[in-house]
């Protein structure tokens, strides 16, 4: 026996009879035609869904600066082991930059999306 069921038996009619009025109520606000075209026509907008996943696209911008960091260290690290290759691993170290920074505009550019999105 649920806790429920308990309760509607032990309640007193009075309070039964609020519950099944409003319910009533209710159906018939839901059924109206009033309120059928109203709802229809309203958008809802999620707005802080969009703010939530936004924020969370904009946190892959943390890995974008670790990744830079790694690429200008490993530059550094490189250039101290062989300094006659420095030419080689600078055009390297840019190409690397490149592509961290694509990541950047793309997480930059799905944040801004998701933010404009309803």
């Amino acid at each position: 026996m649920s806790m429920v069921a308990a309760f509607a038996r032990r309640a007193p009619k009075s309070v039964l009879g609020m519950f099944s009025q409003r319910t009533a109520a209710v159906n018939a606000t839901a059924n109206s035609d009033i309120f059928k075209t109203t709802m229809q026509t309203q958008q809802v907008r999620h707005a802080g869904a969009s703010a939530i996943a936004a924020g969370l696209a904009a946190a892959g911008l943390g890995g974008v600066a670790q990744g830079l960091g790694t690429v200008f260290a490993s530059l550094v690290v490189g250039t101290a082991r062989n300094p006659a290759i420095k030419d080689d691993l600078f055009t390297y170290a840019m190409m690397g930059i490149g592509f961290v920074e694509l990541i950047m505009f793309v997480s930059i550019g799905f944040a801004v999306v998701l933010m404009t999105s309803e």
